[in-house]
């Protein structure tokens, strides 16, 4: 790894959704967290579909900064996919991504440059304290990073955000996935390499507001959980198995009974709440099997992974892909 300040160049890659409000805030606090140290680096902002004027506002940023480079997508192809485009985009021997909401303050970047210059080839932010959040999200935080650390091959360190930086070896190595569903936390964990962390508070979003509600944070841990993990699978191959011994043994007791004693075997209440139990279990296994059948179906279909509708870079024209 090279570690010589003046010739190394980082690359900022900074996804965006409707952060109109804070937009303006946003770069003028990245230039101060690097005013400090003496390395090149590059920004990479990608706007992932904003329907607010985000997209307009970079265009009258860049205006007056010719060294920014603007990636507008079609639509919105979800902010993990964001920050691939704009890896993709990264010419940088380390790239750094953070998010322009400032809850992620970019004066924790040095800390991150220092680790990476230390030989850390991924080093991730730690979130040591969240503001603004409520105790509903940081206890939905904790259960998921306690549950996809224990049911998955993913090492993913308790509270660490999308803050990271990445080595270029790191980078050249993520960029090699083809698959569709992709969560950025989990990939940059699961490649190895030697990790670093450096812990910092969340700050309250200074602009605008969330633009994930909790059936959106559902679905993405429903996501992250059945890429990195059979264990559901497994789960409900366990339980089906568990139920057909139940109902083997119930059967031969009902043989029994009626062998025995002859007549009606009592229990019709008991009975009905058994089928509704059993019952409720086949369809939530078919809903985990069908969540892995979604990912088959869109890897199959192998479609881009997004769209660039406009990129404005400071080497080349505007133009349209």
């Amino acid at each position: 790894m090279t570690t010589d300040a003046d010739n190394t160049t980082i690359s900022i890659v900074i996804p965006v959704y409707n952060e109109a409000d804070i937009l303006r805030d946003c770069l003028p606090a990245l230039d101060q967290a690097l005013a400090a140290e003496d390395i090149r680096h590059e920004y990479i902002f990608v706007d992932d579909g904003s329907t607010d004027n985000s997209w307009d506002i970079l265009l009258d940023i860049s205006r007056n900064r010719p060294d920014l480079t603007l990636i507008s997508l079609s639509r919105r192809f979800g902010k993990d996919i964001a920050v691939f485009a704009g890896i993709g985009r990264a010419a940088g021997k380390a790239v750094v991504v953070i998010d322009a909401d400032l809850q992620d303050p970019p004066a924790i970047i040095p800390g991150l440059l220092q680790k990476w210059r230390q030989g850390h080839d991924i080093v991730i932010g730690i979130r040591r304290r969240r503001r603004g959040e409520n105790w509903i999200r940081r206890l939905a935080a904790k259960i998921f990073y306690k549950l996809i650390q224990t049911i998955s091959d993913c090492d993913l360190p308790p509270d660490s955000g999308d803050l990271c930086l990445l080595d270029r070896r790191a980078v050249d190595v993520i960029l090699q996935f083809t698959e569709r569903t992709r969560y950025f936390k989990g990939l940059i964990n699961w490649i190895g390499f030697r990790r670093g962390f450096v812990e910092y508070t969340r700050e309250k979003r200074k602009g605008g507001k969330s633009k994930w509600s909790y059936m959106q944070l559902t679905a993405f841990a429903i996501d992250a959980i059945t890429s990195y993990s059979r264990l559901p699978l497994r789960i409900w191959t366990l339980a089906g198995i568990s139920a057909a011994a139940i109902g083997f043994c119930y059967g031969v007791y009902v043989f029994v009974y009626t062998i025995v004693f002859g007549g009606r075997v009592p229990g019709y209440a008991s009975m009905v709440m058994l089928i509704l139990f059993l019952g409720g279990i086949q369809l939530i296994s078919i809903g985990v099997i069908s969540e892995y059948i979604g990912h088959l179906f869109l890897e199959v279909k192998n479609r881009p992974l997004f769209v660039i509708r406009e990129i404005k870079a400071p080497d080349e024209k505007n133009k349209a892909e």
